[in-house]
């Protein structure tokens, strides 16, 4: 179960250009085993901000733009691409 954020992310990018995982916890090896932790890095199209949040999805029946916060990276609101927020793990 602990993956299944990780294996949508890798499915996404196949169907799409990009995808961004938002990750609760300081590392990927804490969320996810570490087949999935090496398939994720080694794609160039899965953005990953680690300790970060989804705060608000902007846009009106549809989201257009989630707005996240990391705390390496600050609040920023991001163009819509697949997003998937990995809320199990800490």
């Amino acid at each position: 179960m602990r993956d299944s954020a990780g294996w949508s992310a890798l499915y996404l990018i196949s169907c799409d250009s990009s995808a961004t995982l938002t990750v609760r916890a300081s590392s990927l090896e804490t969320a996810m085993s570490d087949h999935l932790v090496q398939l994720i890095r080694g794609s160039s199209n899965v953005e990953v901000p680690l300790e970060s949040e989804v705060l608000a999805a902007q846009g009106g029946e549809r989201m257009t733009a989630p707005v996240i916060r990391s705390r390496t990276l600050g609040i920023e609101t991001r163009a819509l691409s697949p997003l998937l927020d990995l809320i199990g793990a800490e």
